[in-house]
Formats: structure tokens, sequence, C-alpha cells
């Protein structure tokens, strides 16, 4: 993808099409077997069985990247089984496909977001909304903006870029340091 995003030289130009071929070749089957109509009554269905089985008397977490942040803001709107929602707090960095500010404004159980403010699925004034509505009395959740990351992030760190592995370790700290805040207490 960071191919694909080049124009630096003539020859990023002339490979640009080979480039767009191949994210083509690689997403629309993705998208198409993956959309979330498909994947939501799975990944609903999971944390279900978690909840009902092994989770009933525990904290039950849900960390979702690009795709799956969809499925970690989604299942922080409340979902419930038994009385119980399905997580207890999530985390999700650099999400995608995400309805904001709706999906946004639904969230009730805590969430913690990491994006790129060059993110190009998660554009600045989206990341703007995000913060305003996770930052207001009624949210409990947070926004950290990681400044020169792009999409993925955290979990396909540039190495070529100064920041970018330190970016990536900052967001699994931001991870797990929210998981622990919000898990304390659970022996």
């Amino acid at each position: 993808m960071a191919n694909l995003f080049k124009t630096d030289t003539l020859y990023d130009w002339l490979v640009k099409p080979y480039y767009i071929a191949g994210a083509i070749y690689a997403m629309v089957p993705f998208m198409y077997f993956n959309r979330f109509s498909k994947s939501w009554p799975i990944v609903k269905s999971f944390f279900a069985a978690v909840r009902q089985n092994e989770g009933a008397e525990l904290p039950i977490a849900a960390a979702g990247f690009c795709w799956g942040g969809k499925h970690t803001v989604n299942l922080a709107h409340g979902v419930e089984v038994d009385g119980k929602p399905l997580i207890n707090a999530g985390f999700t960095g650099h999400p995608s496909l995400l309805s904001i500010p709706g999906e946004i404004e639904k969230i009730t159980i805590p969430v913690s977001f990491a994006l790129g403010d060059l993110d190009v699925i998660v554009k600045k004034p989206q990341i703007e909304q995000i913060k305003n509505i996770m930052e207001s009395e009624d949210k409990i959740g947070e926004v950290k903006v990681y400044y020169g990351a792009s999409h993925g992030f955290c979990v396909r760190a540039d190495r070529l870029l100064p920041d970018g592995e330190q970016q990536a370790t900052e967001a699994e700290d931001q991870a797990l340091d929210w998981f622990n805040r919000h898990f304390a207490n659970v022996q």
C-alpha cells in the first residue's frame, strides 16, 4: 500500500497500475467475504458464547484493528446477553468502515482509540468528531492521536518512518494500560 501512494519519481507513476491491481485483487474478495453484515453475527455470537460460559463472572475486553475496529465499536454499544454486556472495555487502533458520528455516539462501554493523524481512512475532521464525542460528559473513553502515523500503524509499523516503530509500541502500551486500568480489580 505504501508504494501505491508514492509519487516522487516517474517510476512511481509508471508502476502505480501494478500496485492498484494488487490492492484490488487483495481487498475486493476480503471486503466481499468479510463485510460487516456477514461478520458481525459471527463476532457477536462468539462474544455471547464467551459471556455465557468462561466469561460469565469475568470482565471481557475486545481489541480491534482496522476492520476489527468497527466490531469493537459495535460491541461497545452495550450489546447484551443474559442482562450482561458482551464486553466491559474496548480498544481500537486505526479503525475503518465506521459511520462517524453515528456509531461513536452509540458507545456506552469504555473504549480507547489510537488514531494516526495521517490516516487515509479516518481523516483529521473525523478524528476531531470522535474526540469531541468521546470526551463529552456521558462517554467514558479516550482518544490518542499519533502524529505522523498513517493507517495500520498499530500493527504494521513503518520502520522507515523515524517514529513508526515507537508509535506502534506506544499504541500497544496504550491498549495494555487501558485494560489494566479497567480490569485492575480482577483476581
